[in-house]
């Protein structure tokens, strides 16, 4: 986090006509790291994934897709 809270939006296709599977706030202190629960079985993006994150906010993300 860069010391401001903001999103993660996780979206089954494009965010312009996708769905937003998964949100997350980040955190507003600098410095800070979350753990986020993922289910057992993942999450399936039917039609691709995109991310969404506030700008100037998210200093960092590291996402895996299989």
């Amino acid at each position: 986090s860069g010391g401001t809270a903001g999103t993660v939006s996780f979206y089954n296709g494009a965010p312009e006509d996708g769905t937003a599977i998964m949100t997350a706030r980040t955190i507003g202190t600098a410095n800070a790291t979350v753990d986020r629960t993922i289910p057992a079985n993942g999450v399936v993006f039917e039609n691709g994934m995109a991310v969404e994150y506030t700008i100037d906010v998210t200093d960092m993300l590291t996402v895996f897709y299989a």
